[in-house]
């Protein structure tokens, strides 16, 4: 999970002349850090993933663990393991990667409304309340 120094090193290289990357508008923004750190409690299921480069994850690290770890310290519940998706030095998903994620969101997605689950079916909600 990049931090604000971070950020702001990569914005600096993205306007370098011998550079052709293109930052996101909100790169300069909070980040994935600072919106967990500001999390509240919740209930909700929820899933992460990142985007990093191919090869181990001991030496480039992957986001996704951590992010997933934070969400159920908040009371998320994490329904998949933590997914990565390849980029190229370009920051540009590897070929088949646009591919292989649209298919990791439909098995959650699918996964989720197969389960039935509502809010009042999951831990810590109230049941919906009745007119009578």
């Amino acid at each position: 999970m990049s931090r604000t120094c971070t950020r702001k090193w990569a914005g600096a290289t993205a306007q370098a002349p011998s550079n052709d990357l293109v930052l996101d508008r909100d790169a300069q923004g909070p980040g994935v850090r600072d919106w967990l750190t500001s999390l509240g409690h919740g209930h909700t299921e929820v899933a992460a993933f990142d985007t990093r480069f191919n090869g181990p994850a001991v030496p480039r690290g992957r986001a996704s663990k951590a992010i997933g770890r934070k969400l159920r310290k908040h009371g998320f519940e994490v329904v998949a393991k933590p997914e990565s998706f390849f980029v190229n030095l370009k920051n540009h998903l590897e070929p088949g990667e646009e591919a292989r994620a649209q298919e990791w969101g439909q098995r959650l997605a699918a996964s989720v409304v197969s389960s039935g689950s509502t809010d009042a079916d999951r831990p810590g909600r109230p049941p919906a309340s009745k007119e009578t």
